[in-house]
């Protein structure tokens, strides 16, 4: 059961602070929930090992055997599979051939494979204090001069990922992982469906600040939460919903 004690020591993260932006109640539901990784999430946690640290795929993946699992010597070949298994990642040959396709074309272009290259340290862990609250996570690599965060979508379009990156507070991790290191963030992002386009992009720093200055107003909202131990409330509208035209379409 989750205490206000248990709750003072949790370590706070871009996706829990995340999931609060919402509401407290959807942050008390991240904490308890459990979670099973999606066939798109392990194929960005894929991705992700095949372009930064492909040397360790055997030791983070294994690859599912093309069995009917509705025969005996299918089932039985499952089994065996999942038991030597254990806690790997379980992928399917058709995961890897795209992941290598995808890596392929990136490695192809030589700003990507010098930028990734560049990096020294991957799922470089981090934990600092913000607002009297602990935070904890892991940056994708860390260079000399700059971070860089992978990120997998099915549509690579920059002004489809542009609307993406907003609407999922990306900026505010963004904001997080500066205020760690000082460093200038690049994201990598990859389509996962054909043709594989891809692109780097630099956050500017009027994106940190915004992040950051977001970051300060929630921390400042749960330190509120804290106090009151008030963790049920839902979304806050302030009144009556009217739905209008977004002012991007304006």
């Amino acid at each position: 059961m989750i205490t206000q004690e248990s709750l003072s020591q949790r370590p706070l993260s871009y996706s829990s602070l995340k999931e609060f932006a919402k509401s407290p109640a959807h942050y008390i539901q991240y904490i308890n929930a459990k979670r099973e990784p999606s066939k798109e999430m392990n194929l960005g946690s894929l991705l992700h090992c095949m372009l930064l640290y492909s040397q360790q795929f055997t030791e983070l993946f294994a690859v599912a055997p093309d069995v009917d699992r509705r025969t005996k010597d299918g089932k039985a070949a499952w089994e065996q599979f999942v038991s030597e298994a254990g806690d790997k990642i379980v992928v399917t040959g058709e995961d890897v051939d795209t992941a290598n396709e995808i890596a392929s074309r990136v490695f192809s272009n030589a700003e990507a494979k010098r930028t990734i290259h560049g990096c020294t340290e991957f799922e470089k862990e981090w934990s600092t204090i913000i607002n009297g609250l602990p935070f904890r996570g892991f940056i994708d690599g860390v260079s000399d001069d700059y971070i860089l965060e992978l990120k997998t979508t099915s549509d690579g379009n920059p002004k489809t990922f542009t609307r993406d990156f907003h609407n999922r507070m990306y900026y505010m991790q963004s904001a997080l992982y500066h205020h760690v290191t000082k460093k200038k963030v690049l994201y990598l992002v990859a389509e996962t469906k054909p043709p594989y386009n891809f692109f780097i992009a630099p956050i500017t720093q009027d994106y940190l600040d915004y992040g950051w200055l977001d970051v300060q107003r929630l921390t400042d909202s749960f330190n509120t939460c804290m106090a009151l131990n008030a963790w049920d409330s839902g979304y806050d509208f302030n009144g009556p919903v009217t739905l209008d035209l977004p002012q991007w379409i304006k």
